[in-house]
């Protein structure tokens, strides 16, 4: 949003939040744009962690949407943006926008302004359906669900189904596929986005006819109860092949864990000296946090049991000193277990494990590769894409593979692959799907 309004001037602006590269942050925060749109956690790691990266030039500080921030005062939210504060110049503005004006926010007020000035449950599932279907089909509607389990199932009925393509935004997606997902809205290639409350704010998309809440109730005479049940005997139909379509996104899951792990082991093993060769990434602490964890590192050096820390000392600390503490005995105990594998054994220690760890990445690399070889043999043999995974993921994971025999699709337009032999879904609705936009034909 930010970055438009400003597309047509020489003002440059970078976007700091979690779920995006580090690096190209860090690149972009050298280069001193003049606007900086971030969370407050990933602001701070910038500055405790990132070279040439401070606040010293900062002219304005702004705190957008103050009242859906203060519910997180209360989980060490306060701290962060209390060292924020502290790190900026005293010589500066700061704004802050609230809807409302409530207790909650006048505590944060006090703590970054000075002289601040005023500034029915089963067959609502099918009432949505017939909705779209007779109602919304020609424009494009956000439809908010409660849960994000919610929010995947209908994108899945609504491609069984033959409703309009549609696109999905929950908190089970990465940010780059909630990106994507948000440009498919925006274009028009979706017609329907199906969100949580992780779209609740901040969305400006021009030609949005209808927002939705599932969980209002709908009118009889707004969708008559003959469309009603219609639909929901659709749905009803579609449960075996929506449990499928669950069910082998699974198994697409634990084979891209799989295949993560073991690029995640052989990438140690190439670049062990330069990983072992960083620094130490450290995290913002209060003052309480960084007693507690000098206090716990001189009972570990003392010889004293990590688990017998004082239970007041434990009380006192929040999620994130708990975390510190952690982390800090941690690294106290690997310092300890270096120490003493060289007095045992040297460098012929360190070669055993290295060898150990070498011949583990071999096994999971020669698994994944028979698993792709055999996808691939299978796929030669003529066998549709979406059952060679299945035989492929079933082979490597010990699963006999075997299923109960299908249902035949009835005419009400439910179906479960396409004529191509192709899925109707892959992968677990955090990249890149799609569904026809008319009714999917059987495959005979």
């Amino acid at each position: 949003m930010v970055t438009k309004l400003a597309q047509h001037t020489d003002i440059s602006v970078a976007l700091i939040v979690g779920g995006l590269s580090v690096a190209v942050q860090t690149a972009v925060l050298r280069r001193s744009p003049e606007v900086i749109v971030a969370t407050p956690g990933r602001l701070i790691d910038h500055l405790r962690n990132t070279q040439s990266v401070g606040l010293e030039d900062l002219a304005v500080l702004v705190l957008d949407e103050a009242d859906r921030q203060v519910g997180l005062l209360e989980m060490g939210f306060q701290d962060e943006i209390t060292e924020i504060v502290r790190m900026a110049p005293k010589k500066r503005q700061t704004m802050l926008f609230s809807a409302t004006f409530n207790d909650e926010v006048k505590r944060l007020v006090s703590l970054s302004l000075k002289q601040p000035g005023p500034a029915a449950a089963g067959q609502k599932e099918a009432q949505l359906l017939a909705l779209c279907a007779r109602s919304f089909r020609g424009g494009r509607t956000i439809v908010f669900f409660r849960t994000k389990q919610r929010a995947h199932r209908a994108k899945i009925l609504f491609g069984l189904l033959g409703l309009p393509l549609a696109a999905e935004l929950h908190g089970d997606m990465t940010q780059a596929a909630r990106l994507e997902s948000l440009e498919a809205f925006r274009t028009a290639t979706a017609s329907f986005l199906l969100a949580t409350d992780v779209a609740a704010r901040g969305l400006d998309i021009q030609g949005v006819q209808v927002v939705k809440r599932t969980k209002a109730d709908v009118q009889q005479r707004v969708v008559p109860p003959a469309a009603v049940a219609q639909w929901q005997a659709k749905v009803e139909g579609a449960e075996a092949d929506l449990a499928r379509v669950i069910q082998e996104e699974r198994y697409e899951r634990e084979m891209r864990r799989a295949e993560m792990e073991a690029n995640k082991m052989q990438n140690m093993l190439d670049h062990e000296a330069e990983i072992q060769g960083r620094p130490a990434r450290t995290w913002f602490q209060t003052e309480r946090q960084k007693r507690d964890v000098r206090s716990a590192s001189g009972r570990l050096e003392k010889g004293v049991d990590a688990g017998s820390d004082d239970e007041d000392g434990r009380k006192g600390m929040d999620a994130r000193g708990k975390h510190g503490a952690k982390q800090e005995a941690k690294n106290k105990k690997r310092e300890k277990r270096k120490v003493e594998a060289a007095e045992a054994g040297g460098p012929g220690v360190k070669r055993q494990r290295r060898d150990a760890l070498q011949q583990e990445t071999e096994e999971f690399s020669k698994a994944i590769r028979t698993t792709k070889s055999k996808l691939r043999s299978l796929k030669e043999q003529g066998i549709p894409a979406n059952k060679a995974a299945k035989i492929a993921a079933a082979a490597a994971s010990g699963h006999s593979g075997k299923k109960p025999a299908k249902k035949k699709p009835s005419h009400s337009g439910k179906a479960s692959l396409q004529a191509d032999g192709s899925t109707l879904f892959s992968g677990d609705g955090t990249g890149k799907s799609g569904s026809p936009s008319g009714p999917p034909k059987d495959n005979k």
